[in-house]
Formats: structure tokens, sequence, C-alpha cells
């Protein structure tokens, strides 16, 4: 019994036959075109490393808080009758520990503590050095676009139940100098701020004592004005009032941005995918003509 061989006939340099996919096709134009191919990679990769080059380099520090526990609530112990008259005395309830971090961290993200700040340590001329262009002068920042100018450059995220505080800037020393600045001020503003409330606070209770003339309702308001005074006492004895501080700041090793190695696959990454659909473009293109010309 004989055995019949089949043979296929082999394509030419790699050639998948008519319906299959041509290597060659895809192979001979990218070689005809390696020098525009090399032309325009190499153009891109100096426009990535020079728009790179004149990027400022931007570095970041960070500092972590830790919430301190604020022992409970100043409206613990109160009585339910009570509970509007220390509403408007400015005495709130619920979780002391939710409700004063989560104020805390929305006062660390406002414009108001950041104009604040920015007034506190003198920060203006700074902050204006950072957005002028000596091709075209500007009048100084306002206060406010300054704070927004600063919040910008400053995050203030929980992470693991702390605080991470960070700046990033284009000098590493002012970076890590800001971010423990604003830790530091962080617990300042706050503990003025509850000295301050303290103080309206008790002298709204005061004059309800002299308005109420029953002595039970006396002796319940004076129990409120202890625990302001408690309050107020604690506010100008603690330092670290609302955060303890557990890592200070220091100045990075390295710059978070430009990112060089980045720009540079970037760049060539884009010159090779420019000129090869510029070829290829080029080539259907033709190709479409001779097929409009054949009908």
């Amino acid at each position: 019994m004989s055995e019949t061989t089949a043979t296929i006939p082999a394509t030419p340099s790699g050639r998948a036959g008519e319906e299959g996919f041509d290597l060659f096709l895809v192979i001979v134009p990218i070689w005809k075109g390696k020098w525009f191919v090399l032309l325009v990679a190499t153009v891109s990769l100096g426009v990535s490393l020079y728009r790179s080059l004149q990027k400022k380099p931007i570095y970041h520090a960070e500092a972590t808080l830790a919430p301190v526990d604020a022992g409970g609530s100043a409206s613990a112990g109160i009585p339910p009758s009570l509970g509007g008259l220390a509403a408007l005395a400015g005495i709130g309830g619920g979780s002391a520990n939710s409700s004063n971090l989560t104020s805390a961290l929305a006062i660390a993200r406002s414009k108001t503590f950041a104009m604040q700040f920015i007034e506190k340590r003198g920060l203006m001329p700074k902050l204006n050095e950072s957005i002028r262009n000596p091709k075209h002068p500007m009048d100084s920042l306002s206060l406010l676009d300054a704070a927004i100018i600063l919040q910008g450059h400053v995050t203030v995220a929980m992470a693991n139940g702390l605080v991470v505080l960070t700046v990033r800037w284009s000098d590493p020393e002012t970076a890590a100098e800001w971010a423990n600045w604003l830790s530091e001020y962080l617990n300042v503003y706050l503990r003025s701020k509850a000295i301050s409330e303290a103080d309206s606070s008790i002298d709204f209770l005061k004059g309800e004592i002299l308005r109420t003339p029953v002595a039970s309702m006396q002796e319940m308001l004076n129990r409120l004005i202890e625990k302001q005074i408690e309050a107020k006492t604690m506010a100008k004895v603690r330092t670290q009032y609302a955060f303890n501080i557990i890592d200070f700041a220091v100045p990075p090793g390295g710059r978070d941005s430009p990112n060089r190695n980045k720009d540079v696959i970037v760049g060539v990454a884009l010159g090779l995918a420019l000129s090869l659909s510029m070829i290829f473009g080029r080539i259907m293109l033709i190709n479409l003509r001779k097929s409009l010309a054949g009908r």
C-alpha cells in the first residue's frame, strides 16, 4: 500500500499564505523606514527629556499624628432636661472621639486654618515666589489665594487610625519644616478654639444662672460650668491637645517628581507609536488609492 505525501508550497520569507497573517508585509515597511522611526523616536525622547528638565523637582515630607483620647464627651452626665440648654451653650453630645476627630480633620483642611497658618509663619513671600513668572510679573497674591495654593501642596489623611500630614514642595527642607509647623500649629489652633468656646459657654451659663430663680436648676447649671472649666483647664495644660506627634517630618532623600526614567520610557514609546502609525498609515493610503484607481 503506497503512501502519498501532501506537499505544502512554501511561502516566501515567512509568509503565512494569502489568508493568513503576513509577517513579511509588516517587517519590510518597518525596515525600509527604520531611519524615520529612529528620527521620530529620538525627537520624542528629546522633547520628553526637555519637558522633564523644565519641571521643578517636587519632594514630599510626612508627619504622623495620633488622635488624643478626649476621655469622654463634655456633655457626659448632663440631665436630659438640660440637653437643649447645653446645646445653646455650645456643649455638644454624642461620641467625643469620633466627632472631635472629624471636626479636627475638617479644620486642618480648611481655608481659615491655612490663612491663619500663613500669617503666623509669614509664608506669603515664599508662596508668591512659587507662582511668579519673571516674564509675566503679577501682583502679590491675596491671603485667600495663598491659602488655596498651600492647600494644593498639603494633604491630611487617615491611615490605620493615625493621621498622616503630607507637604509637597520644591525644596525638601521646606517640605519637612512646613509639615512640622503645620502639625504643631494644628494643636495650637484647636487649643485656642477649645478655650474660646469654653469661655463663651461659661459666660452664657452664668447669665442663665442669674435669670433662673430655681435652686435645683442653678445647681445643674453650675455643674455644666464646672465641666467647661475642666475642658478649658485641660486645653491650657496639654500642649499636644488634639494630636500627639508620633513621628516628625524629615527632609526626604529623593524627589517624588519628575520621574525621568519614566519620562524616557514614555518618550520613546510615543515616538515609536507615532512613527509606526505614520508608516502604516501611508501604506494604507497608497493601497487605497491603487484600489480606487483600479476600478
